[in-house]
C-alpha cells in the first residue's frame, strides 16, 4: 500500500501527509517551488529534466523561488503524482536506487521508453502504476 508519509518525504514537505483529502489541498494551494528542487534530487535528474516532465519552464521555476511564490495547482499536481510514482516504485524494488534506475531505464513492456518520460500525461502515469503493480504481484504481459 501507498505510503503517503514517503510521498510527503519525496516532495520535501514538512507537513506529514495523513490522507488523500491533504494532496488535494496541498495540490490546490500550491506547492513551494523549492519542492520542485527537492523532486529533481530526489529522481537525480537536473531541473531541466522536471521542467520537461511537468511542462513548465525553468524560468517559471526560477521566478517563483526568487518572488516567493507557490507553483500552479497543475504544476503541484504533477509533482504529486510523481512523488507517488517514485514512492511506489522504491516500494516495489524496496530500495529507492532500484527504483530510480528502474525509471531511467528502457523498459520493454512499456514500449521501450523510460518510464520517467511517461510521467508527462496523466495516461502514462497510469500505465507506470499498472506496470509497476505487475511487477509487485508477477503479471507480466
Amino acid at each position: 500500500m501507498l505510503s503517503l508519509r514517503e510521498v510527503g518525504k519525496n516532495l520535501g514537505l514538512r507537513t506529514t501527509i495523513r490522507n488523500s483529502m491533504t494532496l488535494v489541498e496541498k495540490t490546490r494551494q500550491g506547492l513551494q517551488p523549492t519542492t520542485f528542487s527537492k523532486m529533481a534530487r530526489n529522481l537525480e535528474v537536473d531541473e531541466k529534466t522536471l521542467s520537461a516532465i511537468v511542462s513548465i519552464s525553468e524560468r517559471t521555476v526560477s521566478r517563483a523561488k526568487k518572488d516567493h511564490k507557490l507553483l500552479p495547482p497543475p504544476i503541484s499536481g504533477k509533482l504529486i503524482e510523481i512523488a507517488k510514482v517514485l514512492t511506489l516504485a522504491t516500494e516495489v524494488f524496496e530500495e529507492r536506487d532500484s527504483a530510480i534506475a528502474w525509471l531511467k531505464d528502457d523498459c520493454l513492456a512499456l514500449g521501450n521508453v523510460t518510464p520517467l518520460s511517461l510521467l508527462d500525461t496523466p495516461q502514462g502515469n497510469e500505465i507506470v502504476i499498472d506496470e509497476l503493480y505487475a511487477i509487485e504481484y508477477g503479471n507480466f504481459a
